[in-house]
């Protein structure tokens, strides 16, 4: 024990020397926190609509365009779905990229504690960020409006609702993510492929241990189910019965007839059949894949080989850290070359680094950002050296590969919210824009000697339009094809290579002249396809006119998505992905041995199958007999010898005239009239088309406050994290009480507003609080005023101790886990001496006033596993100084350190580990109390079993003024040890059994967090240089008779110790805890203690 004692002391020496800020006011209760940077600063403007408010900044100009001539279409097909009608207004803050979302304050979680009441009452705003396509940014909308939808038909519209609805009904992420996603988006070819892999592979037949992404799959697939057996109609019907009954498994067993667990069987079992049969017909690689190890928790990507194959490229990502190894593939030996960021619970950038090979097979390029710019990097293979440089002109990259002689790169890149393509000269790092306009485009890849460039795009024609019309939006369409475009050529015209509605093909390569190859998933499957550019006669005039079109066999029939094809430059070799049994198989094949038409048609999936029938029963019969018109891709035909003028046909609308102008809608389409070749064009599908929204006027953005957060709460712990006058013992408990607070914020949350107040049911304590928080920037600034009351008693009085307290903080963040704080303090102290006979009536009030100067650095990249469960560490060192204004020689200097690590060991069982230390010093000094647990709660004192251990005690020569508990220490009373030095070793086991061995999800909230705690404590407090020292007060006793003192050693061991088990749950939105220990003091186990707390463990 004394070996121990001193591993501490040294411990707690190394974090002593450093100068830092905290406090360990009433215990184990810190505040850490993750930091939000900011290194930009955006001019809001915004368009206000009736219903809607739209937010951006002048590079998000395009995407907020958008995005208000889409919302009312999506608000209408929304309320059409759920069946309920949205009476709040909306407003959409618009980023034009992640890295510029990821510096918002949004979404700041600054409640710690978890005691529970928090009621969020403002639920209308909608962020959204440009990912690369206005596909995934028209799914973001859906799914922000069907979240508040979904949120307010669950709770309710106003506060009242909310505030009784969200402390009675519980639903699980699975429920609401998933029928959000199946809302915005019922599915899909990549949601199918996902899913067939996870049933297939067994993975979701553990339901209740999905998490993340296979949570919300597996409820999306849930509600797919329903709709496909059910009828969609019934959906809102679950809701609302969910609703009424304050329970979801009530919803279905209401509406279906069928409880929760036997649905998903059912669901589970409707796709595994489906699935199994769809499988039986298709195929594994027939190559072996590269043996890299993958893990099924990280995310895999960019897949890359150079031109020999003797190494690859590929990224990870998991929860936000990245990396990029390089792999050997003759020693099968895999290196890191690159890491950035931090493992964080958050929105995550899964687009970054993009990788691609030099065709000398020598040098990797690496795409990545910093500080939210785009950034090159090249490793060199011969030096293991990495050179960077900033891309300029864009805001960010979203695929690159060089040309064939190594000095471009051609880019799928992002400028004001628009995706185009761009080439990229090396020599001099100028960058120049190939298309111009508002439709998407992928995968750009350099062809015919770099004179071309192939990619996918969602466009409807086939020309350039620099200068879209208002509708442009409308002209976009829901599938991806493939054009090439001549880099040569001033022509705006564009060469398209497939025209297939609903189909998408992505990662078009050239194999040779005419021949290409891209991925498909025309039969709801991705897979690789032999593409063959042929000709047949059209017809004979005065020459023989030719009309050009695909030739398109498939060349693989697997069971999965590829999910990536990269043909290196100049290669005889190509690499591709797939996910099989939820792990990332990266291939390398031949291009002559595995680019081979099956000869054969490829079996539909049932996806596909139900996706056509719809496109059959939603056509208009008399169109039935332009079947074969609408399949033609593009026709060239030659009518006029070079020399002479050259025109576009639209089949549906022309004239015969050939000297008349073009028509009025010829000239609307922007149909160019100097081309080679005309194009026959097919008839446009209209029926995605909405009334042309009107902008409104652009305003600029002005500060507005609206209240977010009503928390109403009873607890046991003070509302205002302050240091208590000392007053001999024992330290004064609030005692239970309720908390009123309300916060408000400004639309971005850059600016928050908190006011409230604390009232004690037994009247002794009073608080109430009012702070004024600026986050806007790097350096966060708080102002904040505290008021606290204290009734305690002395000796020989009972008295009440008011305190005032300003402070100014502030934190500036080194990076997304690192922040330095600061805070400076004035505090003035009112003594008053209660009423209690003659002489406390006349005794006077006093004052002391003081100033505070406080640092604290913190550390915190822990990750919420569940409620009271984490993964990661958090840390802080810290140094604050108090000064009594009217007497400079009167000071406290107060160091300490707490670190908190959090272990996995199998699933959702944690290890949690803590160790905290602190001394104070000065002319004046701070008490700690060793022993309880933060927020005990007793129902009754019982004389002889007091809180607080009166047997210890305190030392009158140390010149105390503050005092605080040293917790946890269960087993014991508050007080088994005390000084102006603690330190404190804390282990646990947290284990939620019901959640752990469930497969099914768990309807009861008490059930579902219910946690079985083992646990250790391990500390000592003491006064002078060590705890073994003379000078501390529990090794001596005295004893007073008379005029004789008598001052006996007793040499007890300064370091105790407990052991036990405890219960964890959260009941109508409260945490307890409850604690059955047994103390450990100078080797003796003592009888066992009861601790009843509330709020979340450390």
């Amino acid at each position: 024990m004394r070996l121990l004692g001193k591993l501490i002391l040294i411990v707690a020496g190394l974090f002593f020397t450093i100068n830092s800020y905290a406090q360990f006011y009433n215990g184990l209760n810190q505040t850490f926190g993750k930091n939000r940077v900011q290194y930009e600063e955006f001019f809001w403007t915004y368009y206000r609509f009736q219903n809607f408010e739209y937010y951006f900044y002048p590079e998000g100009k395009k995407a907020a365009d958008f995005a208000a001539k889409t919302t009312p279409k999506i608000v209408y097909q929304q309320q059409k779905f759920l069946d309920y009608y949205l009476n709040t207004k909306l407003y959409f803050l618009i980023y034009t990229n992640i890295s510029d979302f990821r510096q918002s304050n949004i979404g700041i979680n600054d409640d710690q504690n978890g005691m529970g009441g928090v009621t969020h009452i403002s639920g209308n705003k909608i962020f959204l960020y440009f990912n690369g396509d206005y596909e995934s940014f028209e799914n973001q909308i859906s799914r922000g409006v069907a979240s508040i939808m979904v949120n307010q038909m669950m709770f309710g519209e106003n506060w009242k609702e909310v505030i009784k609805n969200s402390a009675l009904l519980s639903i699980p992420d699975w429920y609401t993510k998933g029928l959000v996603s199946y809302a915005a988006n019922p599915w899909n070819v990549s949601m199918d492929g996902y899913l067939r892999d996870a049933i297939i592979s067994g993975r979701f037949k553990k339901y209740n241990r999905l998490s993340e992404k296979d949570a919300e799959i597996a409820g999306h697939s849930l509600w797919n189910y329903i709709a496909e057996v059910y009828g969609q109609a019934v959906i809102p019907n679950i809701l609302y019965m969910a609703r009424v009954s304050k329970n979801i498994e009530s919803g279905f067993l209401f509406v279906l007839g069928v409880g929760l667990n036997e649905l998903i069987d059912e669901s589970q079992l409707y796709y595994k059949v489906r699935y199994e049969i769809e499988d039986e017909v298709a195929e594994d690689p027939i190559v072996e894949a590269e043996p890299i190890k993958t893990r099924k928790t990280i995310v895999y990507d960019q897949w890359t080989i150079n031109t020999d194959e003797t190494f690859g490229g590929f990224t990870t990502n998991k929860l936000g850290k990245t990396k990029v190894y390089l792999y050997n593939s003759e020693k099968e030996k895999k290196k890191k070359v690159y890491k950035k960021g931090y493992k964080l619970d958050r929105i995550n950038d899964y687009k970054q680094p993009i990788l691609a090979w030099h065709p000398d097979g020598k040098i990797m390029a690496i795409v990545t950002e910093k500080k939210g710019k785009p950034m090159l990097g090249f490793y060199n293979l011969e030096d293991k050296k990495t050179i960077w440089r900033e891309i300029f002109k864009v805001d960010k990259v979203y695929d690159a590969t060089f040309s064939s002689t190594g000095d471009y790169l051609v880019m799928s890149a992002v400028q004001k919210s628009q995706s185009d393509i761009y080439t990229l000269k090396l020599s001099s790092n100028v960058i120049e824009q190939i298309t111009n306009d508002i439709f998407d485009d992928k995968h750009p890849r350099f062809i015919d000697n770099d004179t071309k460039i192939i990619f996918s795009s969602n466009r409807q024609a086939d020309t350039l339009n620099t200068n879209p019309r208002e509708d442009a939006y409308n002209n976009k369409v829901d599938n991806w094809d493939v054009f090439t475009i001549d880099l040569n050529s001033k022509s705006k015209q564009l060469e398209r290579l497939s025209n297939t509605p609903n189909i998408d093909e992505f990662y078009a390569s050239q194999i040779k002249k005419d021949d290409y190859t891209w991925v498909s998933d025309e039969n709801g499957v991705f897979n690789r396809y032999l593409v063959t550019i042929d000709s047949a006669i059209a017809s004979i005039d005065t020459t023989i006119n030719y009309r050009y079109f695909p030739n398109t066999n498939p060349v693989t029939n697997y069971k999965r998505n590829i999910q990536r094809q990269y043909f290196p430059v100049n290669s005889e070799n190509y690499a591709q992905a797939l996910t099989i049994n939820n792990k990332y198989k990266m291939y390398s094949l031949s291009k002559s041995e595995t680019i081979t038409p099956l000869g054969y048609k490829l079996d539909l999936t049932k996806f596909r199958e139900s996706e056509l029938q719809k496109i059959e029963e939603s056509k208009p019969k008399e169109n039935t007999a332009n079947t074969d018109e609408q399949k033609l891709i593009y026709t060239r035909v030659k009518v006029f010898e070079d020399n002479q003028t050259e025109s576009v046909i639209d089949i549906d609308n022309y004239q015969f005239d050939e000297n008349t102008t073009p028509t009025k809608k010829a000239q609307q389409e922007n149909i160019p009239t100097n081309s080679r070749f005309i194009t026959l064009k097919s008839k446009t599908d209209k029926s995605n088309l909405t009334d042309e929204v009107e902008l409104p006027q652009q305003r600029n953005y002005f500060l507005n406050f609206v209240a977010s957060d009503l928390i109403t709460t009873v607890d046991f712990d003070f509302a205002n994290q302050i240091y208590q006058p000392f007053n001999g013992g024992p330290w004064t408990n609030p005692g239970m009480g309720t908390v009123a607070k309300v916060e408000l914020y400004d639309l971005f949350e850059d600016y928050k507003v908190v006011g409230g107040l604390r009232y004690a049911f037994n009247n002794n304590n009073r608080e109430f609080f009012f702070s004024l928080e600026n986050r806007l920037g790097r350096l966060d600034k708080k102002y904040s005023l505290q008021r606290q009351g204290i009734i305690s008693a002395g000796n020989t009085s009972v008295y009440k101790v008011v305190i005032h307290q300003l402070k100014y903080d502030l934190n500036y963040a080194f990076n997304e886990v690192i922040g330095l704080r600061s805070t400076l303090s004035l505090r003035n102290d009112r003594n008053i001496v209660l009423s209690t006979d003659r002489r406390a009536l006349q005794a006077p009030d006093t004052y002391i006033n003081w100033m505070g100067a406080k640092f604290e650095l913190v550390f915190d990249n822990v990750i919420d596993r569940g409620l009271n469960l984490y993964n990661g560490s958090r840390w802080k060192i810290f140094y604050e100084r108090y000064q009594q204004i009217d007497d400079f020689q009167t000071d406290i200097n107060i160091v300490g350190v707490d670190f908190r690590h959090y272990q996995k060991i199998h699933r959702d069982l944690i290890w949690a580990f803590r160790f905290a230390g602190s001394t104070s010093f000065g002319n004046r000094k701070l008490v700690y109390y060793l022993g309880a647990v933060d927020n005990w709660f007793t129902l009754s004192q019982d004389p002889d079993n007091p809180k607080f251990n009166p047997d210890t005690r305190i030392a009158q020569d140390q010149n105390y003024y503050f005092q605080a508990i040293a917790t946890n220490m269960r087993g014991f009373q508050q007080n088994i040890r005390n000084g102006n030095s603690f330190a404190l070793v804390n282990n646990e086991i947290r284990w939620p059994i019901f959640k752990y061995f469930a497969n099914k999800p768990i309807k009861s909230e008490f059930w579902g967090n219910f946690q079985i705690v083992g646990f250790t404590d391990v500390g000592t407090a003491w006064t002078g240089q060590n705890p073994f020292s003379d000078e501390n007060t529990f090794n001596t006793v005295e004893i007073i008779d008379g005029p004789v003192t008598v001052r006996l050693d007793n040499k007890k061991n300064p370091i105790v110790g407990s052991y036990g088990v405890g219960l964890r749950s959260k009941l109508w939105g409260y945490f307890g805890r409850l604690d059955y220990g047994y103390g450990i003091e100078d080797g003796k186990v003592l009888d066992p203690r009861v601790h009843l707390s509330f709020g979340l463990d450390f």
